[in-house]
């Protein structure tokens, strides 16, 4: 009995990881036009980062100090420390600007701080997040904000055609480890959704046919919010720790389809998904089989 019990926790676990980087390789495999930027952090040195996907120009990485904090080791390759004073990376906004009706972001951060904030600020929607990727305006409900505020919970923000929509998470990020985050605006099926670690922690409802409206006056920010505060000489709101490969995409995939993806790229297992579940849903496994359901339209 034990060890059955044990091989099921190994079977949930290996489900957990393998869909915590689905957002990931699937976007990393989509060479369309509907991929923006992909970011792998792996330079190592000098003081620039390279878009993988090739559709933008080499960016600068801002910081006071210098040389900049690689690191050898991230989730894929090395990784970029941000300083949670300096350390930004900006596409201008004739260069990246975020619109439509689709979004997905997926990136992995390590945070080694939480800034304090009002801790009523929430109830009163007056949140200053640290932001991890930011092109808004709030003032003109547009454009897309994705942060945590004290004590690390987890934020995406969008401002659309149908108003401004908040979505908070239901878990908080750990500090001083790796966090997988994706966040979804799907105006097409009217929702945003909101991941940590491959769990939906957050989502909500948003008017079909809704698009993100385009915060035309500012520049794509990674590490540094739009509207930052400012404190003496510094600005708040900048984030402190390791980033590692950040990619945006203007499509969004449903959990099942993202599965299915990574699995036949990483282990060439071919994938069958059902479009009708009837209304005994079960599952069994067999030498070589796994089984594994969502709560989407495809199983």
């Amino acid at each position: 009995m034990r060890k059955q019990i044990k091989i099921l926790v190994a079977l949930i676990v290996f489900a957990i990881c393998v869909f915590a980087v689905a957002f990931g390789f699937i976007l990393q495999n989509k060479k369309d036009e509907k991929m923006i930027l992909h970011l792998g952090f792996n330079e190592g040195s000098g003081t620039v980062v390279s878009d993988l996907s090739g559709h933008l120009e080499d960016a600068t990485v801002h910081d006071r100090l210098q040389p900049l904090q690689w690191r050898s080791k991230g989730v894929d390759g090395g990784s970029l420390l941000f300083d949670g004073d300096s350390t930004y990376i900006q596409y201008d906004k004739e260069e990246c600007m975020i619109e439509g009706e689709t979004f997905c972001v997926s990136v992995w951060f390590a945070p080694r701080a939480f800034e304090w904030d009002d801790p009523q600020a929430k109830s009163k929607g007056t949140q200053a997040l640290t932001a991890i990727i930011s092109q808004y305006n709030a003032d003109k409900t547009a454009g897309i904000l994705l942060g945590y505020q004290r004590f690390g919970q987890l934020c995406f923000e969008v401002g659309a055609t149908d108003g401004w929509h908040t979505l908070w998470s239901k878990e908080d990020l750990k500090r001083d480890c790796w966090n997988h985050v994706a966040a979804v605006f799907d105006g097409k099926s009217g929702e945003m959704r909101l991941y940590l670690n491959g769990d939906c922690v957050g989502e909500t409802e948003v008017e079909k046919a809704a698009s993100i409206v385009p915060a035309k006056q500012k520049a794509f920010l990674i590490g540094r919010n739009s509207n930052a505060q400012r404190l003496a000489a510094g600005e708040l709101n900048m984030f402190s720790g390791l980033i590692d490969d950040l990619m945006i995409c203007a499509d969004v995939m449903e959990d099942a389809q993202m599965l299915a993806g990574i699995l036949a790229e990483r282990y060439g297992v071919k994938v069958q998904l059902i479009t009708y579940v009837g209304s005994v849903i079960g599952a069994h496994s067999g030498p070589g089989t796994l089984a594994l359901f969502f709560l989407g339209t495809q199983r």
